[in-house]
């Protein structure tokens, strides 16, 4: 496993501690549980909207106007959801999403790289203006759950993230020599096909 896999498994196991740390009456925001399931916030949203997410709480009162009312998941319903959604084999899972017929022997989808530049990542963005704070998946345990309801949590594309603003030019810094990295690496790839 290179360096940098295991950089990220542990970030990444961090975050998940964080969050099962927290009481199981705790009321997380939509891209708090997208982390805690490990999915992204638009998939949530997506599994909501087909009914086929989680449970969540929806603010509002009778007869509000608008659909824009605060949208929260309780850390029970997240673990619950999530604990259904376990299966004993790849045959399984195909049968329960309905999919058997059509890929009975699908390999799994490997697991994305940190020269990932597409998939969305989480990001602290300070309140007031569309500044970066940190990386999610780069600060400690502690610090993680310092941060819950502190920082809004935007999911960028790794490239985009790069090309704002952020509080801390040093980070900034370190982040846009990985997206190089990653750059960089890409092209070799191209270049030997």
């Amino acid at each position: 496993m290179a360096r940098n896999d295991k950089e990220t498994l542990i970030r990444d196991l961090e975050v998940l501690r964080a969050l099962h740390l927290l009481p199981d009456l705790a009321a997380l925001t939509t891209e708090e549980a997208a982390v805690l399931l490990r999915v992204s916030p638009t998939t949530l949203e997506r599994l909501r909207k087909g009914g086929s997410g989680p449970p969540y709480i929806q603010g509002g009162t009778k007869g509000a106007k608008g659909t824009n009312q605060k949208i929260t998941y309780l850390k029970a319903d997240l673990l619950s959801y999530q604990h259904s959604l376990k299966v004993q084999s790849s045959m399984s899972a195909a049968v329960r999403k309905g999919q058997a017929f059509l890929l009975p022997y699908a390999k799994p989808i490997p697991k994305r790289s940190d020269f990932d530049l597409v998939t969305k990542r989480p990001f602290y963005m300070m309140s007031a203006e569309l500044e970066i704070f940190r990386c999610v998946l780069d600060v400690p345990m502690s610090e993680f759950i310092k941060n819950l309801g502190e920082f809004r949590i935007a999911w960028l594309n790794p490239v985009h993230a790069a090309m704002l603003s952020w509080a801390d030019s040093g980070s900034k810094a370190i982040y846009v020599e990985e997206i190089q990295g990653a750059l960089e690496q890409t092209m070799k790839i191209l270049k030997s096909m």
